[in-house]
């Protein structure tokens, strides 16, 4: 069905969904950034509660750590405007991915014992970090687009974000069960799943 789809889009004269955007490379680029974004963001979303349930937090607990990092995600996206008509999208995107880097590395560095202040840490840093990578992304997308493109545009860089965070999700979840299988192998016992997380976090 995709093919057919794609093909039918390239060969007729009023497409759909204008698949030909995606020869124009500021734009390839900034979907491409997007799919690896969607793929860090939506693996998270997946690998933190995860990791918080096998640290011993309720599904409370989960909830009060992620609405922590929500706010602080709020407030950043209100910012935000304020900051890339100063700053380079390229430089906000950037060092978006590195704080978000350095959030997944938090738990990973911090042992088999967080304690709850590096977990809200690891959240906020990781809230502050997607925040400005998406933002910096949807901006350099919207200026590498003309105003008649926008609908294939922004439907081809959303597709971009949802692709990257379906494989990321899945390869997350097959990474956690394969590592955690493999730790057993080699004799972890009940600190296999730990060791399998902490896996996760650093790949």
């Amino acid at each position: 069905t995709l093919a057919v789809f794609v093909v039918t889009e390239l060969r007729t004269r009023r497409p759909l969904v204008d698949l030909r955007l995606l020869r124009r490379p500021p734009f390839s680029l900034t979907c491409t950034y997007n799919v690896v974004a969607g793929t860090a963001v939506y693996a998270s979303f997946f690998v933190i509660p995860y990791y918080l349930t096998a640290q011993g937090y309720s599904v409370r607990d989960v909830g009060t750590v992620t609405l922590v990092g929500g706010v602080v995600q709020l407030a950043v996206s209100l910012s935000l405007p304020v900051l890339l008509r100063r700053v380079e999208a390229n430089l906000v995107a950037a060092l978006g991915a590195a704080v978000f880097g350095v959030a997944a590395l938090l738990p990973f560095l911090a042992g088999d014992s967080p304690t709850g202040a590096e977990i809200v840490a690891a959240m906020i840093a990781r809230s502050v970090g997607g925040g400005l990578v998406l933002a910096a992304l949807g901006l350099m997308v919207t200026r590498s687009v003309a105003a008649a493109d926008a609908p294939s545009g922004s439907l081809l860089f959303n597709m971009a974000r949802s692709l990257g965070g379906s494989v990321g999700a899945a390869a997350c979840a097959a990474f956690v069960v394969l590592r955690e299988a493999r730790h057993r192998q080699d004799g972890a016992g009940d600190a296999a799943r730990d060791l399998a997380l902490h896996d996760t976090f650093a790949a």
